[in-house]
């Protein structure tokens, strides 16, 4: 609410186009999206499914299932505001422009993640990733250890 308060008083009138999704709707975004990939007739299930999961994250791993992301409308001054801004408020832009690579999805301007103030914080003024900001806590191969 802060955030979209924000906005509204710099003179934006945001709109959320996702926040929560369900694991069923979060399938149904998925299966929709592979049956539109395999609609043209020129990818196998294989390739369908690579593309897919570069745009919609799969069921059971979607930011919008755990409720911490929300998409806005596109609209580009507002997507500019929010790139300056949303870190006030504790959203980072999940999936920036040039990080296909580190994300695994491709990139989507209008998706923010909440992480809380002080990483958002420190996101923004490393100018990282999320993947790139949690490396510096967690290595691939830590291992956990029960006793």
């Amino acid at each position: 609410e802060e955030l979209l308060n924000a906005a509204r008083q710099a003179g934006f009138t945001p709109r959320l186009t996702a926040g929560y999704r369900s694991s069923a709707e979060q399938q149904e975004l998925y299966d929709e999206t592979m049956r539109g990939l395999l609609a043209g007739g020129s990818l196998s299930e294989n390739e369908a499914a690579e593309i897919a999961k570069m745009r919609v994250a799969l069921p059971g791993t979607s930011e919008h299932e755990l409720g911490l992301a929300v998409d806005f409308a596109e609209d580009a001054a507002l997507q500019s505001w929010l790139r300056d801004n949303a870190w006030h408020y504790g959203f980072i832009l999940r999936y920036p422009a040039g990080s296909e690579t580190l994300t695994g999805r491709e990139s989507d301007p209008c998706h923010y993640r909440y992480v809380g103030e002080a990483a958002a914080e420190q996101i923004h003024a490393m100018n990282a990733t999320l993947e790139e900001y949690l490396s510096l806590f967690y290595a691939d191969s830590a291992q956990v250890i029960f006793q």
